[in-house]
């Protein structure tokens, strides 16, 4: 499982994925500090949180499920590292699954490195009496969506990769993008992954994010 972690963080993708990861952290983490040293900015935290979860999805934890998607099994056999699991007792199975654990652990760590990072430093943009309560919702609602994006776009990468080979990025993107666009034309945006993780932190922290 470490060996398949270490060999996607290797990929192209998935460095920017953590540079966009950490770029967003960086960008409204500065931005919450700011408002919290500085001159207020009237900007409501709960807000940063979720925005720093949108944007984390899209510029962090996709690149990494798209490198996920890149027919890994291939790649695997080409590098020899197939043969290699194979004669240390290990199947074709296994290594199957370890590169999903692996897809789902890096998505996870992608999306709660901006979130985490944006509620702690958004703490002093609430007030003293309850900023203690919040700061626990936020890093709560951190938790449940980067666990469940992970999972969900961990779990499709894969699928995708296994189900159209070479063709497995063009497929999980068409599987984010599509239905993204589709379920914002009629309004219901939850129907979408990126949708349905932006509802699920929303209704997390207790804020609003359109119909």
């Amino acid at each position: 499982m470490a060996l398949c972690r270490e060999r996607l963080r290797s990929a192209g993708l998935a460095q920017l994925g953590r540079v966009g990861a950490w770029g967003v952290a960086l960008a409204l983490g500065g931005v919450a500090i700011v408002s919290r040293l500085g001159e207020p900015l009237g900007l409501d935290a709960r807000g940063l949180v979720a925005e720093a979860a949108c944007a984390s999805f899209w510029v962090a934890a996709l690149p990494i499920a798209l490198a996920a998607a890149d027919d890994r099994a291939r790649v695997d056999r080409e590098e020899g590292i197939a043969l290699l699991v194979a004669s240390r007792g290990g199947s074709s199975d296994g290594l199957a699954i370890a590169r999903l654990v692996a897809a789902m652990g890096s998505v996870a760590i992608a999306l709660a490195l901006p979130t985490f990072a944006v509620a702690l430093a958004a703490l002093g943009t609430w007030s003293p009496g309850e900023g203690f309560g919040r700061l626990a919702r936020g890093l709560l609602a951190a938790g449940l969506f980067a666990v469940s994006g992970g999972v969900v776009l961990g779990s499709a990468a894969s699928l995708c990769e296994r189900a159209a080979l070479r063709r497995g990025r063009s497929l999980l993107f068409g599987l984010v993008l599509v239905p993204w666009i589709l379920a914002d034309l009629v309004g219901r945006p939850s129907l979408s992954i990126p949708g349905a993780l932006d509802a699920l932190v929303s209704l997390s922290l207790g804020v609003g994010r359109g119909p």
